[in-house]
């Protein structure tokens, strides 16, 4: 099945990137979209990304988006922390907690998957816009990478603590300290300053 896959940066800036990139891959694949299924696409997808960047422990979030023959989407957004939020109603006058909620309600189906690296959130969505036929005779994986300068930072940081192993307890070593030239006798350091320093055969 076609498949188009993207890391973005753990970032509020991911999410407007992640709706963008969305919408422009779905409308390479089918066309212009249908206003109802820009809308809800754009809430969905922002759901899922919000919660990850939030709550993922994570510094890049993967989005991944695959089409079905049946007309439909499916959204995946990966991130590192294995626990899996509890969908709740939130108060009329609540300014959070209705992400999941509305994800819940608007998508045909919804689930979380958890992964040897933390869990897949995704959902499903019947588009009223039609699939072209065409499109599964190439039935391509598109991949992408945010090529924001913040994104490859987080990459390159990424990659490089996962190849440098951490000193260990105790590796490490104070370096000695050097008596100052031309200093005759030994410094109390744990005096004030100002005290003279006693000489050898000095009677103070």
């Amino acid at each position: 099945m076609p498949t188009f896959r993207i890391r973005l940066m753990s970032s509020e800036s991911a999410v407007p990137v992640a709706r963008k990139r969305l919408l422009r891959q779905l409308e390479l694949w089918c066309g212009p979209l249908r206003d109802s299924d820009t809308e809800v696409m754009e809430l969905l997808t922002s759901e899922l990304v919000t919660n990850a960047v939030r709550y993922g422990r994570t510094t890049v979030v993967a989005l991944h988006v695959t089409v079905t023959p049946a007309n439909t989407v499916v959204v995946g957004v990966v991130d590192r922390n294995p626990q899996v939020p509890q969908s709740r109603k939130a108060d009329d006058d609540a300014e959070a907690g209705r992400g999941l909620f509305l994800v819940e309600a608007l998508a045909e189906r919804f689930g979380m998957q958890a992964t040897a690296e933390g869990k897949t959130a995704w959902f499903e969505r019947t588009l009223e816009t039609p699939i072209p036929a065409s499109l599964w005779e190439s039935p391509a994986v598109v991949t992408a990478v945010d090529d924001s300068p913040q994104c490859r930072r987080a990459l390159l940081d990424a990659r490089v603590r996962a190849q440098v192993p951490r000193p260990r307890v105790g590796v490490l070593r104070l370096p000695r300290l050097v008596r100052p030239f031309g200093v005759a006798g030994v410094a109390d350091y744990g005096t004030p300053f100002g005290r003279r320093l006693r000489r050898p055969g000095s009677s103070e």
